[in-house]
């Protein structure tokens, strides 16, 4: 019984990525990194690596696409990149937690209710991938800490 609810709902999830538009996600994320620029905490960090905001923003976008709707389009290593980035400018939880909000405030503005799975996603990904460079379980807002998955 629980077997067949978990494959039900994972069925609904994929068909919330698949019914994606990707016209609104990517002004979405447009939007979103004009932000991240113009923030207190993240916009001094984002303009001091990040020379090319086009290349940048294609890259992000090919992201987000391979984990939403094409796998395997995205062919680089996040977490190698953001490890180094770390290395020159180390990151923090309270960082994390601010790019997730500025995240979730685009999303949610752009897609409405669809941007509930893209939300889940970001928490997962972004909490696993710093949880994995600050070598710590991070509190993900609205998500059960990582051990009790």
């Amino acid at each position: 019984m629980l077997t067949s609810a978990i494959q039900e709902n994972a069925r609904r999830v994929e068909e919330n990525f698949m019914s994606l538009d990707l016209e609104k996600f990517t002004v979405a994320l447009e939007e979103f990194y004009e932000e991240v620029k113009k923030d207190e905490l993240l916009g001094p960090i984002f303009i001091k690596h990040v020379s090319n905001w086009d290349s940048h923003l294609k890259k992000i976008g090919i992201f987000w696409e391979s984990h939403l709707q094409s796998p395997g389009l995205y062919k680089g290593n996040p977490l190698l990149v953001h490890q180094k980035l770390h290395e020159k400018d180390p990151m923090n939880e309270i960082m994390f937690k601010r790019w997730l909000e500025l995240f979730e405030v685009k999303m949610k503005e752009h897609l409405g209710i669809a941007a509930k799975p893209v939300i889940v996603k970001a928490r997962i990904i972004g909490g696993t991938l710093f949880g994995r460079i600050l070598n710590e379980e991070l509190e993900v807002p609205g998500f059960p800490p990582f051990g009790a998955i």
